[in-house]
This record gives C-alpha cells, sequence and structure tokens, in this order.
C-alpha cells in the first residue's frame, strides 16, 4: 500500500508496525520439529505448559533482536519477576493480567507464591495451597456447545456455568446451575433430551451424574423423572438407583431402581409400582 501526505496517520502507523512482519515458515522441517515438540507437551501440567510460553516467547525475543519487531511485543521475564515481587501479593488475592500474552506475569505470580509458600509451616497457607486443586482450571458462562460426527450433529449443550477441574484426582467437569442436553439421531433430528439443576461429568470414566430436578424425554413423548441419574456414554446406558417415574401416553409407572437406553426404547424398573393399561382381547 502507497504511503503519502494524504495518507490517515493511523494507517501509516500500521503500515510502520507490521512492513516487516512475515508470518510464515520459511522451513518446513524446522515447522515439523517445532509441531513435534509441541505434540509431547503435557498441557494440564502446568511446567510443561510454561515451557510452551517461553518457546514462544523465545520467538518474540529474536524477532525483536531483528532490524524491527514485526508487530510483537512481549515483557522480559525479569521485569515480570520485578514486578510481582514489588506487588508482594499473597495467598487469596485475584491476579489479573488484562492484557496476557504469554502469560509472562502470571507465570511469575506463581513462580513467587511457590517460592515464599512452598516451606510455610502456617495451618492457614497450607490449607490454601492444598486447595489449589478445588479452583477451576478453565470456568465458562452461558455456554451453548455442539458435537457432530462426519459433519452429522449428534450433541448439543446448553448450561449458563461450567466450571472444568483438571488437577483434581477425579478430573471432572461441573455444572453448577444445571444443563440441557439434546441428543441427535437420523436427519439431526431430536431422538432424547435431558435437563437437570446441576451435573458432574467425569473426564476419565466419561460418566455422567444429573442430580436435582431430572427430566429426561424421548421423542415418543416419554418422560423420566428422578432426583439422581447417572448416564455412562461409553456404554449409552442410563441408571438410577433412586426413586424414578415414568410417564407414558397410556401410563404412569414409579418405583426404585432404573436402567434404559439413550431413546428410553427399552427400559426396566426393578421395583415397579403404577397403574399399568390392560387391553381387552376378548378372550377368558
Amino acid at each position: 500500500m502507497p504511503i503519502d501526505e494524504n495518507t490517515p496517520k493511523k494507517h501509516r502507523i500500521v503500515k510502520y508496525i507490521f512492513e516487516d512482519a512475515a508470518n510464515y515458515m520459511k522451513n518446513g522441517v524446522k515447522l515439523r520439529q517445532m509441531i513435534n515438540a509441541f505434540d509431547e507437551m503435557d498441557f494440564t501440567d502446568y511446567t510443561e505448559a510454561h515451557e510452551f510460553g517461553d518457546m514462544y516467547e523465545s520467538m518474540l525475543k529474536d524477532l525483536q533482536e531483528s532490524k524491527r519487531d514485526g508487530g510483537e511485543f512481549y515483557t522480559p521475564r525479569a521485569l515480570t519477576d520485578f514486578i510481582i515481587e514489588m506487588i508482594a501479593p499473597t495467598l487469596g488475592q485475584t491476579i489479573g493480567d488484562f492484557a496476557c500474552g504469554t502469560g509472562g506475569f502470571l507465570v511469575s505470580a506463581l513462580k513467587y507464591l511457590k517460592n515464599k509458600y512452598s516451606e510455610t509451616n502456617n495451618p492457614e497457607d497450607i490449607k490454601a495451597i492444598s486447595d489449589r486443586e478445588d479452583m477451576p482450571n478453565f470456568y465458562f458462562k452461558e455456554l451453548d456447545a455442539i458435537a457432530t460426527d462426519s459433519g452429522h450433529l449428534k450433541y448439543r449443550l446448553v448450561a449458563a456455568e461450567v466450571l472444568q477441574f483438571d488437577s483434581k484426582e477425579e478430573p471432572t467437569i461441573d455444572f453448577t446451575n444445571g444443563l440441557h442436553y439434546y441428543i441427535y439421531g437420523a436427519n439431526e433430528v431430536i431422538e432424547s433430551q435431558i435437563k437437570c439443576n446441576f451435573a458432574i461429568y467425569y473426564q476419565k470414566t466419561e460418566i455422567w451424574e444429573l442430580r436435582n430436578d431430572v427430566e429426561f424425554v424421548n421423542i415418543s413423548g416419554q418422560v423420566v423423572n428422578t432426583e439422581l441419574l447417572f448416564w455412562d456414554t461409553k456404554s449409552k446406558r442410563i441408571y438410577s438407583d433412586e426413586f424414578v417415574k415414568i410417564t407414558t401416553t397410556d401410563d404412569v409407572l414409579t418405583g426404585y431402581g432404573f436402567e434404559t437406553d439413550e431413546q428410553i426404547s427399552n427400559y426396566s424398573i426393578k421395583k415397579a409400582s403404577g397403574d399399568f393399561k390392560v387391553e381387552d382381547t376378548g378372550e377368558m
């Protein structure tokens, strides 16, 4: 883009900043090596995740040491460490990096707190450190997510609040204000749906624990109501040992102990009671 005396100032600034940017990898072998290195990282391990940030910052540093920065900026670790030492954060405080790029300030804060409290004997400090696994790794608000298979819609999940705990011994995803889960069949038609006021998804076992006013409805209008329901997504089995009510077009069944598939096409109640419709065939 040519620059002359009529070019707006902000356009000239943008051109000046980015005119040396080369946003492509010139060497395919180096690109492959970099991808392999990233692929070996365990991003659930915070030390390895920080290594990723270090690698990215080293790339930015190389750009800055060239004849121009190519539009990339970062704060050196020595400076982030110094600023954090001056702030002197303590356990229980919330630390925010509102211009976060590689998370340098957050990493420095974490290192500072670890060094400060790693040998503490204060019971309150020890409890605060041990409770870190109770802090969510991710937080989502007003989530509306879908899952597809070969381009076909299979599931849709709607939730007001989601907390993901990857640091727990049993990693979970908690839906503290409940959820609405849609299961799709052929031609992307809703075959069944589940609603509840609280839910936990166990990431290792891939099992859902649904609680508080659980309602499970299929395409035929059959409705299952209970206060506790488990859903094993591997075996596609849904079950409960609690009191359950099943409403169909003809019957209302109640009992304790229940098992079915994702479409409620085949179900069983262990201790059943309720009203059954019996057709009169005229036979004696």
